[in-house]
């Protein structure tokens, strides 16, 4: 199955969930998407708040505070102080599962995590090339090497109650985003 069919499967199960979804055609085109995300969503609320960026190697060599000077503060350290008074979180996730929409991410470290469980909307940031056909290609391709944290992320934080009454935010995020990135090559894992 080519990047393009598991890029729309994904999309579509994604957004079954509620999630939005992009796709772009490098970094810098990311961190462009990004920034006019929030900033529509600054001028939809006419007020500034506070936005953590768990930063990735995905985005180095980017001049962020250039792209970024119109959105208001953004913090890339110390998500323990800033994450639960955050209104926006940025992380970079690891894999995309085509069959389940479902984003995979190594939330090991402490930053990645805190930005994706906090914080009102959530933007994820993953390449096309993480795109995997299944729930078990996503594991086999963590077989060698389990991370201590692994989180998977399917939509934005829902529950229900006994009777079936459906909440979105009450556990973490209201908004999912995510932001597919193409790469040079454009390989798909495990074709």
């Amino acid at each position: 199955m080519g990047c393009q069919c598991l890029y729309q499967q994904f999309k579509e199960k994604a957004e079954a969930v509620s999630a939005r979804v992009y796709r772009v055609a490098s970094p810098q085109e990311a961190v462009q998407k990004i920034a006019g995300l929030v900033k529509g969503e600054r001028d939809k609320r006419d007020q500034d708040f506070l936005t953590v960026w768990a930063l990735s190697s995905l985005f180095s060599g980017i001049n962020l505070d250039s792209v970024l000077a119109d959105i208001g503060p953004v913090i890339f350290t110390d998500m323990e102080h800033h994450a639960d008074e955050a209104f926006i979180g940025i992380a970079e996730a690891d894999l995309a599962i085509a069959e389940t929409g479902t984003l995979v991410q190594d939330a090991t470290d402490l930053n990645q995590r805190l930005a994706t469980m906090f914080p009102y909307i959530n933007i994820l940031v993953a390449r096309t090339s993480s795109l995997v056909p299944t729930f078990a290609d996503a594991l086999n391709s963590f077989a060698a090497e389990m991370p201590g944290y692994l989180a998977f992320i399917t939509g934005p934080s829902r529950t229900a109650d006994i009777e079936n009454v459906l909440a979105i935010g009450v556990h973490g995020p209201e908004h999912l985003w995510i932001i597919l990135i193409d790469d040079e090559g454009g390989e798909i894992l495990g074709e």
